[in-house]
């Protein structure tokens, strides 16, 4: 049996067109992705929520709005002995953020991460997310 790890993963709509996404500058293989994150040991999955939205963003100005489901995702295709147990909330913008930026995510290691993000139109369609990010997509706008 593998090893079962909780994520958060959050949908940060601003206004009721457009998504927050990222994705990791010179990584192409890394996608298109959602804010999203280990749950710490005795961690709330809704704290984790906010805790992985502001670290991964540097934004502060929004409000979780909903619990939309949870998934598990079996990670051994991409070389990990684990599944996610997976929790996804859907967080409403408040604030003032550009069209695009660059944050830098400090996660501990040797240097900051570099993260692209930028706001996706949803009346564009759906956005091709990697990996399940997208899971909980479509329950969005029964939670806005």
């Amino acid at each position: 049996m593998s090893l079962i790890v909780p994520k958060a993963f959050v949908y940060l709509t601003r206004g009721r067109s457009e998504l927050l996404l990222l994705a990791h500058p010179g990584h192409p293989e890394a996608g298109l992705q959602v804010p999203a994150g280990t749950v710490e040991a005795g961690e709330d999955p809704k704290d984790a929520a906010r805790r992985e939205l502001m670290e991964e963003t540097g934004l502060t100005a929004f409000r979780i709005r909903a619990f939309l489901g949870e998934t598990t995702r079996d990670m051994r295709p991409w070389g990990k002995q684990e599944r996610h147990r997976r929790f996804f909330f859907h967080a409403i913008f408040t604030g003032i953020a550009p069209a695009r930026w660059r944050h830098f995510e400090d996660h501990g290691g040797p240097a900051p991460i570099p993260l692209e993000l930028f706001w996706w139109r949803l009346d564009e369609g759906e956005p091709d997310l990697i990996a399940g990010h997208g899971a909980m997509l479509h329950r969005i706008s029964r939670s806005a």
